[in-house]
């Protein structure tokens, strides 16, 4: 199985680092994620001092199966390049077993500054598409797939899922935190899939950087202090004042909205207000909808909005 996940790179290999390699499936205990992740963290990895490290590490010392597992998972991570780290916990934003689209993972990255250029690419795109290849041949991302509108995605295998979530740690959030008061334990990251049962506190999103949310209804306001906030994805959103509100988020750079109603986003959103062009800085660098009902006049919007999966249009 090592030898698989590590690919045809492994013929080039010389003997001692062969020799390393059995020794740390060996401390994999026979698990088969936790051998494919280390053999793809390993792939690019030359020097057999980078390979005795982390034969040697200490996180393997453990006996439990659930401890190993969970051990050589971070293991691999902390021998992630040092680039593809955020772009990895960024994943747990969405919950777990969610399809994750490539194309609008890839727009959150550059909205978060984790894509620079490199020599010989031109756009952050590409170099976007290289960390996700990468992430998928370490096997931190998973099952990638096409959806039934035939774009590219993925899922994180549940394990995988956890360990993200944990290097996160207090950053994240999975629902409203009961504490809000103290601003070193504000998060950064919301993972909000069930509606709230009161009211959200006034300064809760202060310092949040990225929001998912299933359902935004009409009880849901972000407000104004959340000058670090770049990216939402929304599951659904019908209430005209709370597109508004985000909307007007003034630092926000990629919005993905997956339902919505045309009435609600042209009421929220009038043409007059639209930004000249993607990325021109003046709104949102992305908007993502995959309506489902017939619209009408849309002709303005497509400038901004990246349409699919939508049975009719009509322009």
């Amino acid at each position: 199985m090592f030898s698989q996940s590590f690919g045809m790179a492994i013929k080039g290999l010389d003997s001692e680092l062969l020799e390393v390699g059995r020794e740390i499936v060996n401390k994999c205990g026979g698990v088969p994620l936790a051998i494919k992740v280390l053999a793809g963290v390993l792939r690019d990895k030359r020097r057999v001092e980078q390979w005795k490290a982390m034969r040697d590490s200490n996180l393997l010392d453990v006996n439990d199966k659930e401890h190993k597992i969970f051990a050589c998972l971070k293991l691999s991570y902390f021998h992630l390049p040092s680039h593809l780290k955020a772009c990895f916990t960024l994943c747990s934003l969405f919950p777990k077993g969610h399809w994750i689209d490539k194309e609008q993972l890839i727009d959150q990255w550059i909205s978060h500054d984790m894509i620079t250029l490199v020599d010989g690419a031109d756009h952050l795109e590409y170099v976007g598409n290289d960390y996700f290849n990468a992430l998928v041949e370490m096997f931190f991302l998973q099952v990638v797939d096409e959806s039934r509108h035939g774009r590219v995605g993925c899922r994180m295998h549940d394990l995988i899922h956890d360990l993200a979530r944990y290097i996160l740690g207090f950053e994240i959030s999975v629902g409203v935190p009961k504490e809000t008061a103290n601003p070193t334990k504000k998060c950064r990251y919301f993972c909000l899939t069930e509606k709230p049962k009161e009211f959200l506190p006034k300064n809760l999103f202060e310092k949040a950087r990225a929001i998912y949310v299933a359902t935004c209804d009409d009880d849901f306001v972000i407000g104004k202090a959340v000058e670090h906030l770049r990216s939402i994805t929304v599951g659904s959103v019908y209430a005209v004042p709370v597109l508004t509100s985000i909307l007007q988020i003034k630092n926000l750079r990629y919005l993905c909205i997956l339902k919505a109603k045309f009435e609600t986003l042209k009421r929220a959103y009038p043409v007059r207000v639209l930004p000249r062009y993607v990325g021109s800085g003046e709104g949102p660098r992305v908007l993502s909808s995959s309506l489902t009902l017939a619209v009408q006049n849309l002709k303005h919007f497509l400038r901004i909005f990246q349409i699919f999966g939508a049975s009719k249009l009509f322009i």
